[in-house]
């Protein structure tokens, strides 16, 4: 006879953390098995709410897990891309309906949204619907990515942004060893089920 209890709970959340040491870097650098692939600097503070519900038996279904606040980061720097000092905004995770993020400084911005796939020829079980990365708009090399999708299409325009962030990593039988290097300019459509990709890039 199966059990009827579970696990649910409601949880106010305050966390500060250093990105310096957090082993996020290690854990990319082992799955990509380049160790050179990212580094993250800077200083992160969390203020929400946790909501959960059956806990043990489907964590994962439709609105069972909860994380809804506000993330502040300090001096928040990825590889040598580094983002105004302090960068503020919601983020949102409700499993089974959405991961979103929406950090702003006075001109940089992180901000991305992914809604489940439900479809049975889906390759990832979320997908982006929309994207925007700006950094340094003011400078001489501004890096920008913005992407928003459409049916199964994911339209990504890109400048100058740095190629080792998205873990391209080419076949060691082309004697290429590491992840590509550079930065990437144009764009780009993406099917995201058959991950076929049309468009036009420069790398420099």
């Amino acid at each position: 006879q199966k059990s009827s209890w579970d696990i649910s709970g409601n949880l106010d959340i305050a966390a500060n953390a250093d990105l310096d040491s957090l082993p996020i870097d290690r854990a990319i650098a082992v799955a990509s098995k380049n160790k050179e692939l990212l580094s993250l600097k800077g200083e992160a503070n969390f203020k929400g709410k946790f909501r959960g519900q059956n806990l043990l038996s489907a964590p994962l279904a439709p609105g069972n897990l909860n994380v809804i606040g506000n993330l502040k980061l300090a001096d928040f720097a990825v590889n040598r891309i580094v983002f105004e000092p302090v960068m503020t905004g919601l983020v949102k995770v409700v499993t089974g309906e959405e991961l979103a993020i929406n950090l702003q400084g006075k001109r940089d911005r992180i901000a991305a949204e992914l809604e489940p796939c439900t479809s049975d020829r889906c390759r990832f079980p979320y997908l982006p619907t929309f994207l925007a990365i700006r950094q340094g708009e003011e400078t001489k090399n501004p890096i920008i990515a913005t992407g928003k999708r459409t049916g199964e299409v994911f339209a990504l325009d890109v400048q100058n942004f740095p190629i080792a962030l998205l873990n391209v990593t080419p076949a060691t039988r082309f004697g290429i060893q590491g992840a590509v290097a550079g930065d990437l300019t144009g764009d780009l459509n993406v099917n995201l089920f058959n991950l076929a990709t049309v468009g036009n890039i420069k790398i420099a």
